[in-house]
């Protein structure tokens, strides 16, 4: 199932500004003032969650053995976005890995809301990965990447999936080799690729969950 976001609407304030077209010098005047007088348009975030307690968890549900340091990495960074952002409140992601720990002789069979509602949490941020990739050209001196996950907000108290609704996979992100693609004379390593895709993907994640501009669009090349 595909999602999208919502039209962004502008104020009255920029409908008054378009009603005084023809006493301005041209239509093309209005849009100048309009985006001096209201700033760069808002995108509204695709799910808020609520101001309650909620832990990340990161894993791959299939190749877990195999991703479990990406997962951990990925679970920190967006422990730490959700914070900055003041998304929810956040659990924090240590108590998650001390009971995973504690608790590895069954951690992998236990449901996300009993590990969620053990630490404290009112919903859990879950993100499955899918996969990571990272690989150079045959011949070449670019380092290429693709990270795929899939996201969903859980809710402790009942298992129920909150967002998004309509599917139990999730909400797909994807960083592919067009967000990924570095030199590698600017990152000599396949972990410094796969740590700044990490990074992209953790910032564009968070990015869903509430109002941003322009000035601060995750999807923005620099």
């Amino acid at each position: 199932m595909e999602f999208t976001k919502p039209i962004c609407r502008r104020p009255m304030r920029a409908l008054l500004l378009v009603a005084l077209c023809p006493l301005l010098a041209g239509c093309a005047m209005v849009g100048l003032l309009a985006d001096k007088a209201l700033g760069p348009p808002e995108t509204p975030a695709v799910y808020k969650p609520d101001k309650k307690p909620m832990l990340v968890m990161v894993e791959s549900y299939k190749q877990q053995s195999v991703l479990e340091s990406p997962s951990d990495e990925l679970a920190q960074d967006l422990s730490e976005l959700i914070k900055k952002h003041s998304v929810s409140p956040i659990v924090d992601p240590m108590k998650l890995l001390e009971y995973r720990t504690e608790h590895a002789d069954r951690y992998g069979t236990m449901p996300v809301q009993t590990i969620g509602r053990e630490l404290g949490a009112s919903q859990v941020l879950y993100v499955n990965i899918k996969g990571v990739d990272v690989g150079t050209p045959t011949g070449g001196d670019v380092y290429s990447g693709t990270v795929d996950v899939r996201v969903k907000v859980v809710d402790v108290s009942t298992g129920r999936t909150l967002w998004p609704t309509g599917t139990s996979d999730g909400y797909q992100v994807k960083v592919d080799e067009g967000d990924a693609m570095v030199l590698a004379s600017e990152a000599p390593s396949k972990h410094a690729v796969q740590s700044a895709m990490l990074d992209d993907l953790a910032d564009q994640i968070v990015h869903l969950f509430f109002a941003y501009t322009t000035d601060n669009d995750p999807h923005k090349s620099d």
